[in-house]
């Protein structure tokens, strides 16, 4: 798992720079990790919820493993956003 971890962070890191150098050709494959990065981060902190005690303790402490990767994946996404129209923006609001 923790070798996922660090290929996946070292592939959004290499987007990351391209596309602040505008060099951002087609990363569907790139965008494509960073969707499955997001998911199972999503599908994994919902499992967390539904354990008990001990379980639950060591599926947060996985959970935090793959935090760095999440965030990664989250900036890849908003940056492929960002070249996208308007209308496929997610927009939140705090009031």
């Amino acid at each position: 798992m923790r070798f996922l971890t660090i290929k996946v962070t070292t592939a959004l890191t290499l987007t990351l720079a391209l596309a602040s150098n505008g060099a951002m050709a087609e990363i569907t494959k790139d965008e494509k990790i960073a969707k499955d990065v997001v998911s199972h981060y999503k599908l994994l902190r919902t499992s967390c919820m539904e354990k008990q005690l001990k379980a639950k303790k060591v599926c947060f402490s996985r959970l935090k493993e793959n935090h760095a990767s999440y965030v990664a994946a989250k900036r890849t996404l908003a940056l492929k956003n960002k070249t996208n129209k308007s209308s496929d923006v997610h927009y939140v609001s705090f009031l």
